[in-house]
């Protein structure tokens, strides 16, 4: 499993629909997350996320630039740690 590093809050909404369940999502990148309590849904949101975020990085190219420029604005906010030591703080995620 990839280990994230968190370098800054992402500005997420959260909402309960009708029927009790709870939605987090963020305007950055239209992601979301689904749950019975605001914290699997901001779970379900934050894997949704790094699943984006590994999206992208897999889809950069001349014909899609978008996805590099979309994808180093999620880099403002989240990094992937590939040397284990550089995620032991407080802002580690899997």
């Amino acid at each position: 499993m990839a280990k994230w590093k968190i370098l800054q809050p992402i500005e997420t909404t959260l909402e309960m629909d009708e029927d009790g369940d709870f939605m987090v999502y963020d305007a950055l990148t239209n992601r979301y997350g689904v749950g019975d309590s605001p914290a699997e849904a901001f779970d379900e949101w934050f894997t949704e996320l790094t699943e984006y975020y590994e999206f992208l990085e897999s889809r950069i190219s001349d014909e899609h630039p978008e996805n590099e420029k979309l994808l180093t604005a999620i880099k403002g906010y989240i990094v992937r740690v590939e040397n284990e030591s550089e995620g032991e703080d407080e802002n580690e995620a899997e």
